[in-house]
């Protein structure tokens, strides 16, 4: 009796064991819808966000690209998506429908600070975004930039570690948005995550570099009320001129898993969107 308790154990013990196998192979990935502009391409004819994206979808994420002028788009469609990233290489032309993005529930990570002007996401009042300067050709491709942080404890610097609240962010020539961070606090209901010091400035005038909007709360007096989280970190960049130089994949280590802090933290939120912030903020580690 006792040998056949042990073998009828060990065979329930091996049903489970199969049956954890077969449902974490099989679960469903995560989806991502990338938006990127189809025009946005590479002398050899491939998209300058495509790295980008395989990137996403070697760590395991179901990446679908989205290109920015299709009209058959619905916002059904687009809420069954985990999260919507609007890549570097959209056309802010493509974002005018204002009141369509608002009523998007799914959260939205934007790297690309045009995106966030008053007639596309409508989520800062104003500013402008400022470009690389000078002779691109020379510039030093090692140069790296650094942001200050201002929410050390928020879920996206987890594993981050930083010197005197500055993180190595990206790398050549990039964009920011001229759009003064003290302003933002003031009139701004979004969260602000982290700021840049403008080349040429003074180290009191701070940009806006990273924020987070939430759902259900009118982001400033003339702004949208997101259905879903909103995020911004810019990341990517190009002069727009002759000859085109691009810089989409200008992540640095620090950044990198900052980007991928913020995609797994926002998706959290959304799969446990009937629980209060504070519950789902729970769920994700943060730095001390």
């Amino acid at each position: 009796m006792h040998f056949k308790h042990l073998r009828f154990s060990a065979c329930v013990l091996i049903i489970f064991i199969t049956i954890n196998i077969l449902s974490s192979t099989h679960a469903q990935p995560h989806s991502i819808a990338f938006f990127s502009s189809h025009n946005n391409i590479t002398p050899e004819g491939y998209l300058y966000d495509k790295p980008l994206m395989d990137t996403l979808r070697g760590l395991g994420y179901k990446v679908d690209h989205k290109y920015t002028t299709n009209k058959n788009m619905s916002v059904e469609m687009l809420n069954k998506y985990n999260l919507i990233i609007i890549g570097r290489g959209s056309r802010s032309g493509d974002f005018t429908d204002t009141g369509f993005w608002e009523k998007i529930k799914t959260p939205v990570l934007c790297l690309s600070g045009y995106m966030l002007f008053p007639n596309h996401l409508n989520l800062i009042c104003k500013g402008k975004l400022q470009g690389p300067n000078g002779d691109l050709l020379n510039k030093d491709v090692s140069t790296v930039q650094y942001i200050n942080i201002v929410a050390p404890n928020d879920p996206i610097f987890h594993n981050i570690s930083n010197q005197d609240m500055k993180i190595p962010y990206n790398t050549w020539i990039y964009d920011y948005i001229d759009y003064d961070s003290a302003t933002f606090i003031a009139k701004n209901q979004g969260k602000l995550l982290a700021t840049y010091t403008a080349p040429d400035e003074s180290p009191v005038n701070k940009k806006v570099a990273m924020a987070r909007w939430l759902p259900g709360v009118r982001v400033y007096k003339n702004g949208v009320t997101p259905k879903g989280y909103r995020t911004y970190m810019q990341m990517g960049t190009d002069n727009d001129g002759e000859p085109v130089i691009l810089n989409h994949m200008q992540f640095t280590p620090e950044s990198f898993l900052i980007f991928t802090n913020e995609i797994k933290y926002l998706i959290s939120l959304y799969l446990n969107a009937g629980c209060s912030i504070k519950k789902t903020s729970s769920k994700i580690k943060t730095s001390k």
